[in-house]
């Protein structure tokens, strides 16, 4: 449970990496290495992201997502 408040930008910064994590079912190490270039902001619902492969990943599946 989030304990910031999203009000504050700290707390909204906390809130939109916890909905990326579960929309995405990233990794910890995948969610660290996203930039807001990996973003691709669009009208409508939903933005994509580019998740770069950890070293991990690369061994389990070795085509990115």
């Amino acid at each position: 449970m989030l304990t910031r408040d999203p009000g504050d930008p700290k707390g909204l910064r906390d809130a939109a990496l916890a909905a990326v994590g579960h929309d995405t079912k990233a990794r910890r190490a995948e969610l660290v290495t996203i930039d807001v270039a990996d973003l691709a902001f669009a009208d409508g619902d939903g933005a994509p992201v580019m998740l770069r492969p950890t070293k991990r990943r690369l061994e389990v599946e070795p085509q990115p997502r």
